[in-house]
């Protein structure tokens, strides 16, 4: 359920933890939308790492508060039991494991 509400921001750093509201003109729940706001120097945001890879890459993006990250947010792969893995799940499961591995920007720290 949407409330039209920014999330807070959330970071921690070593044993300290720091949750704040800014101040928010637009709000969206998009992570492209999101990610084309702060292209354009509509303010800071905070998203998850591969989606903001290539704009960093590029330069179009400069990271704030290096030292401070955000909680991970677990992957899981979900399929009703059975005794046989259709083979369709099993090539999806092992193309993300691979996709996540290779990645630095999806590995764990």
């Amino acid at each position: 359920m949407s409330t039209a509400r920014p999330l807070p921001f959330r970071f921690s750093k070593d044993e300290h933890y720091v949750e704040f509201s800014p101040v928010s003109r637009l709000v969206v729940n998009d992570t492209n939308s999101y990610l084309a706001a702060g292209v354009a120097g509509l303010g800071l945001i905070q998203a998850p790492t591969y989606s903001l890879h290539a704009a960093l890459e590029e330069g179009k993006l400069v990271e704030v508060l290096r030292d401070w990250r955000t909680s991970p947010v677990p992957v899981h792969v979900i399929y009703p039991p059975n005794r046989f893995l259709s083979a369709k799940v099993r090539v999806f499961i092992d193309w993300m494991v691979s996709l996540f591995e290779r990645n630095a920007c999806l590995r764990r720290e």
